[in-house]
């Protein structure tokens, strides 16, 4: 007897028993035989049945497509024992009675140790310690920059708790973001649900991007160091990218030599290919590869050009549609972030405000637009225009004008020096309640122009701290055990009131970690 291995996105999994004279209906409204209550899951999405030929499965109603052995389908299709449906984020398994129940052998929310031999690797690609490996040992791992994450990536741009890593009952590993503030991406897309990784798929984690290495997977950038994993030699990028990607030929080619010896695909050895196809195979993953780290660095150019040599080997490749399709919202995000600049130089803040409304998150212009501070920029533009023209409208005695215009302020910025200043012109300009006879207009204007001008006067203002070059400068005094002098100084960045939010993370942290030491 046949049964069905249902498993969802986090390595869950159920069993459902296959009755050949009965037809299964899967999708998820109610009444079908298996509901799956995901949201890119149909209401009546496909439908499992049997004949004399054997066991079919069919799209039903499937807006979002099925898969059997990762093709996607578009009619009955023939099952065998060991195959794969893909619906949504589930995949199904036919799977004979005697096989063991994967349920059985453990317990899959338990955190246990994974066998050397069953452990896979993350290896740096992206310029900032190139080459370094980040092994799975369990079968849950957190990745993060906190001391006590199980993966620690010290990197600005990783968060305390950046993402988890994690072993189904079938052996498999998924990734999942843990709500971070840059975004965790699997092959330049920002994920927001469990994704499955695969040898290849590289990994970013903020400004970090690594190489996903299933086990068994030998690949590496690290050459040239000692066997001591503690101590290795960095090796400029650009000499590391031109190594040949030999073994990852094994996978990228595997299914056109089984495919007509086996509907599974099996690995083969880089011996039996043909050189020219194997080098060709290695150098299109080279120039992926390369165009990854150039967008992550913001070198758009260089990414442009790394595309244009890989498709010229394989322009129908789905990695190379999404690294173009990443490309493209770099360039589009960088032309946005341009288009800002050029707004707030020319003085057209409610330009720069609008066009920053659409700047893409999680792309390196947005993190430029962060870094330079822009924001703040805009709304100081904004703060200047609107206490300029409600100065102007106190000396024409239009208070209401004066009035709506402080309120914007206030909306942006109930903080800045220009609210509470506006707010006395206004108060000022006001007629007294008190005056028996009235005042004449003129003489409202001229009290509205001398508290203007009382306003207008500038006074010195202390410098601005930087909050995130404290924490820079905080982080190599932990390191060298000058703890206290590293606590003092993560204390002034959190006082500052304009950290970013990864500084303001670290600095808190360290802040409680060495509160009871130095103070």
């Amino acid at each position: 007897m046949l049964r069905l291995l249902i498993e969802d996105s986090e390595g869950k999994s159920k069993i459902a028993p296959i009755n050949p004279d009965s037809e299964i209906t899967i999708g998820r409204k109610e009444g079908n035989s298996i509901r799956l209550k995901e949201r890119n899951v149909s209401r009546q999405h496909a439908r499992i049945y049997s004949t004399s030929e054997g066991m079919f499965v069919e799209p039903v109603a499937a807006r979002y497509g099925v898969k059997v052995n990762s093709s996607k389908i578009d009619g009955p299709t023939k099952l065998s024992p060991g195959d794969e449906i893909r619906i949504g984020d589930y995949r199904l398994y036919i799977q004979d009675e005697s096989q063991p129940d994967p349920r059985e052998q453990a317990n899959p929310d338990e955190v246990v140790e994974i066998s050397p031999s069953a452990r896979p690797r993350f290896v740096v690609i992206s310029s900032n310690f190139a080459g370094c490996e980040y092994v799975v040992t369990k079968t849950c791992v957190v990745i993060g920059r906190n001391p006590q994450s199980d993966i620690q990536i010290q990197h600005m741009s990783v968060s305390d708790a950046h993402a988890e890593v994690r072993r189904t009952p079938r052996g498999e590993f998924h990734i999942r973001d843990l709500g971070s503030s840059n975004g965790t991406k699997v092959d330049g897309v920002l994920i927001s649900e469990p994704t499955y990784l695969y040898s290849g798929n590289i990994i970013t984690l903020g400004h970090v991007s690594m190489r996903f290495c299933a086990p068994g997977d030998l690949w590496t950038l690290n050459f040239g160091h000692s066997d001591d994993r503690g101590s290795r030699v960095s090796i400029p990028l650009l000499v590391l990218l031109m190594i040949v990607f030999v073994v990852m030929a094994i996978g990228g080619t595997a299914y056109v030599m089984t495919t007509k010896y086996s509907n599974k695909p099996a690995p083969v050895s880089v011996a039996q290919l043909p050189q020219d196809s194997a080098k060709q195979h290695d150098d299109f993953i080279q120039y992926i590869t390369e165009c990854e780290v150039a967008l992550q660095e913001g070198r758009l150019d260089d990414a442009q050009d790394a595309l244009d040599k890989a498709t010229r080997i394989d322009a129908a490749s789905q990695l190379l549609q999404t690294k173009n399709r990443q490309l493209q919202l770099e360039l589009e995000a960088n032309r946005t972030l341009e288009d800002i600049k050029s707004s707030l130089a020319d003085g057209r803040c409610n330009d720069a405000r609008d066009r920053a409304a659409s700047l893409k998150v999680g792309t390196f212009a947005n993190t430029r637009y962060n870094d330079e501070k822009i924001k703040h920029q805009i709304d100081g533009c904004l703060i200047d225009s609107l206490y300029t023209r409600a100065l102007d409208a106190i000396k024409n005695g239009d208070l209401a004008t004066a009035e709506n215009n402080l309120d914007e302020i206030y909306n942006i910025d109930r903080q800045h020096p220009k609210y509470s200043k506006l707010n006395d012109a206004i108060r000022e300009a006001k007629p007294s309640r008190s005056s028996g006879s009235g005042s004449s207009r003129d003489k409202d204007k001229d009290k509205a122009a001398a508290a203007a001008a009382t306003a207008e006067a500038p006074k010195p203002k202390p410098a601005a701290v930087n909050a995130d070059e404290l924490c820079r400068q905080a982080g190599p005094l932990v390191s060298s055990g000058k703890e206290c002098d590293a606590y003092k100084l993560y204390k002034k960045a959190l006082s500052a009131g304009n950290a970013s939010s990864g500084c303001n993370k670290i600095a808190t942290m360290r802040v409680n970690q060495l509160k009871t030491k130095c103070e």
